[in-house]
């Protein structure tokens, strides 16, 4: 009887072995399906992380080459700045020294001025002193 049993304990054994080997092969393939699209997903995803970290890379060169040419126009904004302020200050220092000769040019002007009325002024009194010549018309002369 023991021998029997160990008969069918090994016949089973071996039946199980066969029907694990078969099962095994079909999941095999599903398994092997499995990691192909494991594979290709893996590949899509490494492709897509190559070109955006491409991406990335020309986005930091460009993001440094806008910073670059803004820090040089901030420069040449700057020295615009200290042009114009420099520009400016010379201009209203030429304005305030015009305008102080024209200040003084008005008030030799207004000297002149009141000078000739007053000689014209002294002409007329002195020829007011003057005794009127009648001319035979009966008109006076005019000028002396």
């Amino acid at each position: 009887m023991k021998r029997i049993l160990r008969g069918w304990i090994i016949i089973l054994a071996g039946a199980l072995c066969i029907w694990g080997c078969t099962q095994s092969s079909g999941t095999n393939n599903v398994k092997a399906e499995k990691l192909k699209s494991v594979e290709e997903k893996l590949s899509k995803l490494e492709d897509e992380n190559k070109s955006v970290a491409l991406a990335r890379d020309q986005l930091r060169k460009k993001l440094i080459e806008t910073e670059e040419q803004k820090v040089k126009l901030q420069r040449q904004m700057e020295e615009l700045k200290n042009t114009t302020i420099r520009e400016r200050d010379e201009l209203k220092s030429q304005l305030a020294a015009r305008t102080t000769e024209r200040d003084s040019v008005q008030v030799q002007f207004d000297l002149i001025r009141k000078s000739l009325r007053n000689i014209l002024n002294q002409a007329d009194t002195i020829s007011a002193s003057f005794p009127q010549r009648q001319v035979a018309d009966g008109t006076q002369p005019s000028g002396l």
